[in-house]
């Protein structure tokens, strides 16, 4: 009788071990997902603040505003990104650029930036006529007029 008790319990710490690795694994892949989304985070976020300054930097060569937003499209691709939307006017640029996660299915990162020389006097910016926050940023979802968004994340 002792030979029967001793078979019946052989094999369960195979699939206890068998339940660990599956749990591991799991925990595994859903690491590499959020570590996916945070580096297409920060890759927007670069992507943006330096496709911001290219723009910026070609305005304040006195180009028109098609040639900056097409420097910072430029810039963007160089980084995996593509600009979505760009708005020059003075010399100041606001811009958004979308960079895709690594893996498929998990979406997009977008970041927005400014850049430009500061407002000489408070409230003047040249973006506002063109229709570009330019209040408090404790406003939801707007920017401040004097500072550089670097706001990103996956969507």
């Amino acid at each position: 009788m002792m030979n029967r008790t001793l078979r019946d319990g052989r094999g369960s710490a195979s699939v206890v071990m068998l339940a660990v690795v599956a749990a591991v694994l799991v925990m595994t892949v859903s690491g590499l997902l959020v570590a996916s989304a945070v580096v297409a985070s920060h890759r927007a976020r670069a992507a943006a603040d330096l496709a911001a300054l290219a723009a910026a930097g070609v305005l304040m060569g006195g180009e028109p505003p098609a040639a900056a937003c097409h420097a910072a499209a430029q810039v963007a691709v160089a980084n995996h990104g593509r600009v979505q939307s760009c708005i020059a006017a003075g010399t100041e640029v606001r811009l958004s650029v979308a960079v895709p996660a690594a893996f498929n299915g998990l979406g997009v990162a977008t970041a927005r930036s400014r850049a430009g020389p500061r407002p000489v006097r408070e409230g003047v910016s040249p973006l506002r006529d063109a229709g570009w926050p330019t209040s408090s940023p404790s406003s939801a979802g707007e920017w401040p007029a004097d500072v550089a968004s670097r706001r990103g994340q996956p969507t």
